[in-house]
């Protein structure tokens, strides 16, 4: 979400309305309801001037996504930008859990952790968070004495370890769709063909529009920085003799994103259609005591 509050550019000082977390929470007021998981993938804290509230006791952005009521976040390479004490500060004050589980602190202790397993009637959701290990490339001096390792590898003990736990698997992951510089394992793409158990994988980091590409059976979603776009995954499951499995996934893009993505777990694929919907903001939300 990159600290894009309301619809206005600080650094210009002028409203823009192309983006905004008021305009992501209006989209989720209308649509959410008593089996909605509400996840971001990190990078919120930086970015249009937001930086300057980093040592407020709550982040705005946190503030935020308190009161919208995040159920789940993850760590970006954006939140290292300031060092090891902002992190654990961000994550201390996220009323929601966040996931990272390839980064452990300068006293060897994780930063959060790998997984979570969220309990929706009675199905068992399990998720899996990471953060691109490319953060020691961009903030070397920031994650002195601390470990980052790969975040495939992390991932795949993890599903071993749980997937006879839950019914459905959903990986939150600050990676974008291709690996970077050419190291593997930096890319979700590498993420979905070690590990084909997810149902879902959330990515995030390369700001690119995907909506709902299937790679080795997993479907894979990613949406636009400056909370430009929101991902709207509807997973149908049906029961039979061995429990959950799931069936289909509807993907809607809301926000500039105009194109509506039909992906059926069989492979089959529905028509591509145009909704020309915009999420506008209200006032009807307030964030803050």
């Amino acid at each position: 979400m990159h600290g894009i509050f309301v619809p206005w550019d600080y650094a210009l000082d002028e409203e823009d309305q192309s983006e905004s977390v008021a305009k992501l929470a209006t989209a989720i007021k209308e649509l959410r309801d008593q089996d909605t998981l509400l996840v971001d993938a990190g990078d919120t804290i930086q970015d249009n001037m937001a930086e300057i509230f980093l040592m407020e006791e709550v982040h705005p952005m946190i503030a935020c996504m308190n009161a919208i009521g995040y159920d789940i976040g993850a760590t970006g390479n954006h939140e290292y930008n300031f060092g090891m004490d902002v992190v654990r500060k961000t994550i201390d004050s996220f009323s929601g859990t966040v996931l990272t589980g390839n980064v452990k602190d300068e006293r060897g202790n994780p930063i959060a952790d790998g997984y979570a397993i969220v309990e929706k009637g009675d199905v068992q959701v399990g998720l899996i968070g990471m953060v691109t290990s490319h953060i020691v490339r961009w903030d070397e001096t920031n994650l002195k004495g601390c470990t980052v390792s790969d975040p495939v590898g992390e991932t795949r003990k993890i599903v071993d370890q749980i997937k006879g736990s839950v019914d459905v698997l959903i990986g939150v992951m600050h990676m974008g769709l291709e690996n970077e510089y050419d190291k593997s394992h930096t890319g979700v793409r590498d993420l979905a063909q070690a590990c084909p158990e997810f149902d879902l994988i959330i990515a995030a980091h390369q700001h690119q529009l995907v909506e709902g590409e299937e790679i080795n059976g997993v479907l894979v979603v990613e949406n636009k920085n400056h909370a430009q776009t929101m991902a709207v995954v509807d997973l149908t499951l049906e029961r039979d003799e061995g429990g959950w499995k799931g069936n289909r996934a509807l993907v809607e893009s809301r926000g500039d994103g105009r194109l509506r993505a039909r992906f059926h777990h069989n492979g089959t694929h529905g028509s591509l259609r145009r909704a020309g919907e915009k999420v506008r903001a209200r006032g009807d939300w307030h964030f803050g005591g």
